[in-house]
């Protein structure tokens, strides 16, 4: 596990630094617009934060719309201009969690039953992580990405609940999270349950290619076994003449066949 996750770090840099050297060049730049859009996800809650705190909670709310914005519209322009990456995937999966966890920052002071939350949501993360190093190549779901969008929404209240200066009490706390928890809660077993059945496939396909190649040593064993039965067995003077007959009637035919092609 150790050295599947420094391969994956190793990897992701090298292909970091090569983004960079195609966003120097005037040529290949237009092929980092969704990455950066991406990247904007990272940065946006040091705005964010600073704005809330300063009491700009409307600025606040802007900048936090207009991030959410971008996650829709890196994958569309990386399908547009035929760009799509391994690598934009995954600025895309680390971003989106830089994101929820500094934009929550906030919320959670205002409302602690969200720490709830953004533990379901660490939960989650790690279960992909380990997916994604021991190569099973996780995929979201529909469930997932349903509750990606719950979760914008209700960070998305929290910071209207502020700008509207609306009192959370513990009854209007537990009901702003109780829905974001049921999606995070099912979508994190889901996740679970496909890592389980991802790895059970793969015990599976070995079982079954050990089945297979001990069924092809023990076909080769029989053919060898079968081999050395004929070069061992003795023939009598009668199978000689009888292997003669057979080959001189072959021959016979192989004649007649070419005298009727010729007519």
């Amino acid at each position: 596990m150790k050295d599947a996750k420094v391969e994956y770090i190793n990897n992701f840099f090298k292909e970091a630094k090569k983004n960079i050297k195609d966003l120097k060049n005037i040529k290949t730049a237009y092929k980092q617009i969704p990455n950066i859009l991406t990247f904007s996800r990272a940065i946006a809650p040091i705005l964010i934060n600073i704005l809330f705190f300063s009491g700009n909670v409307p600025g606040a709310l802007v900048v936090c719309g207009l991030t959410f914005i971008t996650d829709a519209f890196d994958g569309i322009i990386a399908r547009k201009l035929n760009v799509q990456s391994q690598f934009g995937a995954d600025l895309d999966a680390i971003c989106d969690k830089i994101l929820i966890a500094g934009i929550s920052l906030p919320i959670v002071i205002l409302n602690p039953f969200m720490l709830i939350n953004v533990i379901l949501e660490v939960l989650i993360s790690i279960t992909n992580v380990k997916a994604k190093l021991e190569y099973k190549k996780p995929k979201s779901s529909f469930i997932g990405k349903l509750k990606t969008w719950v979760l914008s929404l209700t960070i998305l209240s929290g910071y209207v609940t502020s700008l509207l200066n609306i009192n959370l009490n513990l009854l209007k706390s537990i009901l702003m999270i109780i829905p974001l928890t049921s999606f995070q809660t099912i979508t994190y077993i889901e996740y679970l349950k496909k890592n389980k059945s991802n790895v059970n496939n793969e015990n599976n396909n070995n079982i079954e290619f050990e089945k297979n190649n001990v069924i092809d040593i023990k076909e080769d064993k029989d053919k060898d076994k079968v081999l050395e039965k004929e070069v061992t067995k003795t023939y009598s003077l009668a199978d000689y003449q009888k292997l003669k007959n057979d080959l001189l009637y072959e021959e016979k035919n192989k004649d007649k066949t070419k005298t009727k092609t010729r007519f």
